[in-house]
């Protein structure tokens, strides 16, 4: 793959460094890696992940691109030696040689880039289909959350009107209760005062005796 990558770098502006020791964003292993003991909600999660998704997918397209124009300079590198070739008819020579495992080396070349761009094809395809999978699970989660806010909106009403309801029945019991103590101290009142009236009679009595 150093041939593709050094024609790629061809088409490259002065000072550019070679691919080895560039960084693209989004390359597998650039990635910051989270703080495993740091709290996140499902949602920063779900976002964080696609995010990720997302730079790798750059990547992807950045590379394929690459493969792309390596893949052109070498076809044309090709034809030109197809022509090279019918126009010097090839003699039992080391040029001739030379020239035909050339020929070879840019055929293997061209079918390792095709493949490389059939795998980063199928790649990017994985990350569509990732990505559109996580914006399916955010949709779904904010209508979730959605329903979970309007079903703890209504227990709160619930809560509020059951405490209500609570508090009228103990307040109702309250009244009750004090309705009973002044009943009772307007018996005991009687009571005390028939206890009274009965020791006066039965001194009256002896009295009397």
């Amino acid at each position: 793959m150093n041939r593709e990558l050094a024609l790629v770098d061809i088409e490259l502006p002065p000072g550019s460094p070679p691919p080895s020791t560039r960084t693209v964003s989004g390359a597998p292993g650039t990635l910051q890696v989270q703080h495993p003991f740091e709290k996140k909600t499902d949602e920063q999660i779900l976002e964080a992940e696609y995010q990720k998704l997302k730079q790798e997918q750059q990547y992807y397209e950045i590379t394929l691109v690459a493969q792309k124009m390596a893949i052109e300079d070498l076809n044309k590198k090709f034809e030109e030696l197809k022509i090279l070739k019918k126009e010097n008819p090839p003699k039992q020579t080391a040029k001739r040689r030379d020239l035909y495992a050339t020929i070879q080396r840019h055929k293997t070349d061209i079918e390792k880039c095709h493949l490389f761009n059939y795998e980063t094809q199928r790649g990017l395809k994985a990350y569509h289909d990732s990505c559109n999978r996580l914006e399916r699970d955010f949709k779904e989660y904010r209508v979730r959350a959605k329903q979970l806010e309007a079903e703890f909106e209504q227990l709160k009403v619930d809560f509020y009107e059951e405490l209500t309801e609570e508090q009228i029945q103990l307040e109702e019991k309250d009244n009750i209760i004090e309705g009973l103590v002044e009943s009772n101290g307007e018996l005991a009142r009687k009571v005390k005062d028939k206890e009274a009236f009965i020791e006066k009679l039965r001194e009256k009595l002896e009295n009397l005796s």
